[in-house]
């Protein structure tokens, strides 16, 4: 598996990024040859229109991306994707225009974009369908064994079966005893001899260490051998985080915490993201300045009471901050004073107050937070003091989220759906939990571009 500073892609995720990068720079030069200009495919002239032809593939996968269409979830599904991949363009196309016309001495002609991205198009859509079939090759997926055939191993045999897309192929699970199986017979290696000549044998590119009580059966000399001949080590927690994007709440112990990395990143991480914070919260709010009269306006004229909603919500390290958002519900939505989870089609809300919704516009006066200190734009979600001591009551590690500021956007509000019930919020959790042990810059700026496919696709908004 191929990593980035605390994050993973898998093989297969990494190789068909790659071909439609290829694929969106060769479009670019096809559109320069079937355009007015004079261009012969002459090293010269390649050498010269490669500026703008990166800068032309750099912007529409990153669009491409933004808009979900590397989800591994979504990558079977063609006519989807392909429709993600469409209006990706479509907002690309955009773009680049201002852009090139920004930017002059690139000399790119709008019907050059065109001409390219239409042949993009069909290179990718093409690209695509042949990626459908080779997701399944076993050369591009890793061979990994795991040792320990309980709770931990169970769960991962449980990922190998209903995940749609795995980027690895698991070859078995070696018995070293203290527990019953909880795999299947099948499945069980006996304890091997030489756990070095089983992974020559076997291929293996991996060996998840997934037992329960390591002080029974840990065959450290045998893992320290493999691991000086090349192949991977790693824990169970490990593991799971990397395929799923989320911690294992059931099997994490108060100690893991301990001597696990992340929480709040370096001095200059922080540094870096209160800049960004301030910049970008300050720039999106001159941009929505006309959403925002308007929003306010058809509040106003729908729905009597305040424009606003201040609440009252947990912050970092716990202390509570007021949140402005745009009121969604009716003025006496908690007329018992008692705050309730919104539910699917929630009579409180307004028509104009779903359509903000959707569109996540009702959390645009959070960029009000943000400049104040009291949210950044990436992070936990803040919840309300009264379900959070539910919660926490209830859901263990829940405190844990609050070592970070909460965030506009977050891991969680984009792997998972709206939370409505302590299950969701236990699901919500493993997922902010992930992102605060591998909170970085490039977490951050993926989550940030992803942020656009969850407005574009609401799913889960309530």
């Amino acid at each position: 598996m191929f990593r980035l500073p605390r994050t993973h892609l898998s093989n297969w995720l990494l190789l068909l990024a790659v071909a439609e990068f290829g694929a969106i720079l060769l479009s670019f030069y096809a559109g320069l040859y079937f355009s007015w200009v004079e261009f012969g495919w002459k090293l010269e002239e390649i050498v010269d229109a490669l500026p703008s032809t990166l800068f032309y593939a750099v912007v529409l996968q990153t669009t491409v991306f933004a808009l979900g269409a590397y989800d591994p979830e979504n990558i079977r599904k063609y006519v989807e994707t392909s429709i993600r991949i469409f209006i990706a363009f479509v907002i690309a196309l955009g773009i680049l225009t201002i852009l090139f016309y920004s930017l002059p001495y690139l000399s790119i002609w709008r019907s050059i974009i065109i001409s390219a991205m239409l042949v993009a198009f069909v290179l990718i859509l093409l690209i695509r369908r042949i990626a459908i079939h080779a997701i399944d090759l076993d050369v591009l997926k890793r061979h990994i064994v795991v040792i320990g055939v309980g709770e931990q191993a169970a769960q991962i045999e449980t990922l190998l079966q209903s995940s749609k897309v795995t980027g690895f192929n698991c070859v078995g699970y070696i018995d070293y005893g203290g527990v019953a199986p909880k795999v299947p017979a099948t499945r069980v290696i006996p304890r091997v001899n030489s756990l070095l000549d089983f992974t020559v044998k076997e291929n293996i590119d991996e060996i998840v260490v997934a037992l329960e009580d390591r002080r029974q059966g840990l065959p450290n000399d045998a893992l320290s051998d493999c691991k000086l001949r090349g192949v991977s080590v790693v824990d169970y927690m490990a593991f799971f985080s990397c395929e799923t994007g989320r911690l294992d709440l059931d099997m994490i112990n108060p100690s893991w915490f301990v001597f696990s990395n992340g929480f709040r990143g370096n001095s200059s991480y922080r540094i870096f993201k209160r800049v960004v914070d301030v910049t970008v919260s300050l720039a999106l709010l001159i941009m929505t300045l006309p959403l925002i009269i308007l929003s306010a306006i058809a509040i106003r004229l729908t729905s009597p009471g305040p424009v606003l909603l201040r609440q009252t919500r947990v912050g970092l390290n716990g202390e509570p901050f007021t949140l402005l958002k745009f009121r969604t519900m009716v003025a006496d939505a908690e007329q018992d004073g008692i705050p309730r989870w919104a539910s699917q089609n929630d009579s409180r809300i307004t028509a104009v107050g779903s359509l903000l919704r959707r569109t996540r516009a009702d959390e645009i006066p959070q960029l009000l937070n943000v400049l104040k200190g009291n949210m950044s734009l990436v992070g936990p979600r803040p919840e309300r003091p009264h379900f959070v001591k539910q919660l926490a009551e209830e859901v263990p590690f829940y405190d844990h989220r609050h070592a970070l500021k909460p965030g506009l956007t977050g891991w969680a509000q984009l792997c998972h759906h709206y939370a409505a019930s302590i299950d969701d919020a236990k699901r919500k959790l493993e997922y902010d939990l992930y992102y605060l042990t591998h909170c970085g810059f490039f977490l951050d700026f993926l989550i940030i571009l992803q942020t656009v496919r969850v407005v574009i696709w609401p799913n889960g908004v309530r």
